[in-house]
């Protein structure tokens, strides 16, 4: 039981990797080209644009926490399993 366990989060675990990291790449990308250069405070200084500190790290928490949902959804409407609790713990609430 326990090795098909495995192999079942295995294989619902490819997808959310892949998926995660190319939401991260394709959303992180722009800033990590263009901020080449920073200034004392830790500030973006490109020849296009400014971006404070604390607005980079505010992107990123919440693009993180974005993406973490979305995969916790994809993981859970993948495996057959954890699909199956949800589905009952839903039932019971309606």
């Amino acid at each position: 039981f326990q090795v098909k366990e495995s192999m079942q989060l295995a294989r619902s675990m490819q997808p959310v990797y892949v998926c995660n990291f190319m939401l991260k790449v394709v959303l992180f990308a722009p800033i990590l080209v263009f901020c080449y250069q920073t200034n004392g405070d830790l500030d973006c200084v490109s020849r296009w644009f400014y971006i404070p500190l604390a607005y980079m790290e505010l992107a990123y928490f919440t693009t993180l926490t974005i993406v973490s949902i979305f995969i916790i959804t994809c993981f859970i409407r993948i495996h057959p399993r954890m699909k199956r609790k949800v589905v009952s713990m839903m039932q019971r609430l309606r």
